[in-house]
């Protein structure tokens, strides 16, 4: 009797363990999740085309260069890349996101950083 119960118990324990791994939830909120070794969009496999931005925050802080950042976003887009990399920093430039540790320009932050975020998630790339 113990013997049955106990191959009952460890049958259902596989089973379960099993299951967990073959169950997903679709999300469909526009995030890349991740699946062991995969990414995934929506439940899909996502395989990005990525680029380095370095550059759009500077350019984002000098009102003569401002219309560049999203000319830069928007020719990525068209090329078909998806994933951007960026910096939401600047130090040592004339004009310094953190101008003393742990002070920072919200000016700068509120227009650098969120116009390149914004301008990003328009042309949908992700960051």
């Amino acid at each position: 009797m113990m013997r049955k119960l106990g191959l009952t118990l460890f049958i259902t324990l596989l089973i379960i363990h099993t299951n967990a791994f073959l169950l997903q939830v679709k999300a469909s909120d526009g995030f890349i999740r991740t699946n062991e070794i995969r990414f995934l969009l929506n439940g899909s496999p996502f395989y990005g085309n990525d680029f380095n931005a370095y550059l759009l925050m500077y350019m984002a802080s000098y009102p003569s260069q401002v219309h560049k950042a999203p000319e830069a976003i928007r020719e990525a887009s068209n090329h078909g890349l998806a994933v951007a990399r960026t910096c939401a920093f600047s130090d040592g430039s004339c004009k310094p996101l953190q101008y003393a540790p742990s002070r920072y320009n919200e000016d700068m932050l509120k227009y650098r950083c969120d116009s390149s975020v914004q301008h990003q998630c328009d042309n949908i790339i992700r960051f």
